[in-house]
């Protein structure tokens, strides 16, 4: 399934990243709901290029709220163009971010969550829910998932080594491209996970091909498992002594699930097991 990619225009990119009069302006105070330091003193509302240059400014603590804020024009309306700009801008953040280092991890993990927040339809965040935000967590999914499959495959989570066995401890760890991927993949689902997030992974679910059962030690590196792992939802799963396994949903309104439209090979919940080496929360009962 393919969802339509916003459009950045370069020029209106340019607008926003080198604004004139900006150089050397320091903003670095905001308020919770996303306001800056005005220069004459007190608060204003925040400016797309705010947004950007307080994301990348470490003094700052949950800087992903100015760029909230403007998404969701909290305290002004703004354009269209302005806002999708602003999405594709954070998107590009992502995407360039060298996630092994500190100050850029940070960088990514706000301008992540600026857009999950932008987008996000909850009558309890201030705001209007902005439809380019949710478009440009998908182009960093799809962008990612190109990268990935670049040399071919076509699993993109199986084509990107899960440990980076490369790293500064010698013991392994994340890969921080497999990271991204699946931080993305959630995203997506977690977003918007009764319309168009959940839809978007059953669309990647229905596609892949799933993995052979009981052939992998440890979680599987597979879509097909990472998208039906989130659509499954959360369960407690008990193995019973005659090999049964009795699987409970655990009902939690921040991960809703929708195991009703999956098929049946990843609804049963010891195909699942066999297959990715995970389901629900499990627990072995002994005689």
């Amino acid at each position: 399934m393919k969802i339509s990619r916003i459009t950045v225009l370069s020029g209106v990119m340019a607008a926003l990243l080198w604004p004139s009069g900006a150089e050397g302006q320091e903003i670095w105070l905001i308020q919770p709901d996303g306001r800056v330091r005005a220069e004459e003193g007190g608060w204003r509302a925040p400016t797309p290029a705010d947004a950007l240059r307080i994301l990348r400014d470490p003094r700052v603590h949950w800087s992903s709220r100015v760029a909230q804020a403007v998404l969701r024009q909290v305290h002004e309306p703004r354009s269209q163009g302005e806002l999708d700009a602003l999405a594709g801008a954070l998107a590009e953040i992502i995407l360039e971010a060298d996630a092994p280092e500190d100050r850029d991890t940070k960088v990514y993990e706000e301008a992540l969550g600026a857009l999950f927040a932008a987008a996000v339809r909850d009558p309890e965040v201030p705001g209007t829910p902005h439809d380019g935000s949710f478009e440009a967590v998908v182009r960093v999914y799809e962008t990612l998932a190109e990268r990935a499959l670049a040399d071919g495959g076509t699993d993109p989570l199986a084509e990107t080594p899960r440990v980076d066995r490369d790293a500064r401890n010698g013991l392994g760890s994340v890969n921080p491209e497999y990271h991204r991927l699946t931080r993305a993949l959630r995203a997506i689902y977690r977003v918007r996970p009764h319309t168009e997030g959940g839809d978007y992974l059953l669309a990647l679910l229905e596609a892949a091909e799933p993995p052979e059962p009981y052939t992998h030690n440890g979680p599987v590196a597979s879509v097909w498992c990472e998208a039906g792992e989130l659509l499954r939802g959360p369960s407690r799963v008990t193995h019973h002594p005659d090999g049964r396994l009795e699987e409970e949903p655990v009902p939690d309104p921040r991960w809703p699930s929708r195991m009703s439209e999956l098929p049946e090979i990843a609804r049963d919940p010891r195909e699942f097991l066999s297959r990715c080496n995970r389901v629900g929360n499990l627990s072995r009962v002994r005689n």
